[in-house]
Order: C-alpha cells, then structure tokens, then sequence
C-alpha cells in the first residue's frame, strides 16, 4: 500500500540523483543524468530498483534536479 511517507522516505535519499513520483500501483524514477526511467508498481520494487541502478551506474550528484 502506498503512503505519503514512502513517497517522501524515496526523494528524501534519492532525490539528489533521480526525479520520482508515485501514485497507486505506478512508481516512477527518472535518472536526472540520462533520463533513464525505472517503472515498478510499489515503492518497495521501486527502491530495489534504484539501489540496483545506481549501484550498476551512479548518478552523479552534481547533476542539477
């Protein structure tokens, strides 16, 4: 189930690196470097999904949001 708090919880630690958005069942990351987007269906899969993407290839934080 999705909550404010698990949007907030998602840009608070990631937002330096990837534009995200959330809503029920459509969880959305864009790479602020390439705009590369990860799609995922909670928020739970869509960290996953940036823990593995960043670690593959990091954003760099000087990338301006």
């Amino acid at each position: 189930m999705m909550t404010g708090t698990d949007l907030d919880d998602l840009q608070w630690h990631w937002a330096e690196a990837y534009m995200i958005t959330g809503a029920a069942g459509h969880w959305l990351a864009q790479r602020r470097d390439n705009g590369r987007t990860l799609v995922a269906s909670g928020p739970e899969e869509l960290r996953e999904l940036i823990t593995e993407d960043y670690e593959a290839r990091p954003v760099s934080r000087e990338v301006a949001p």
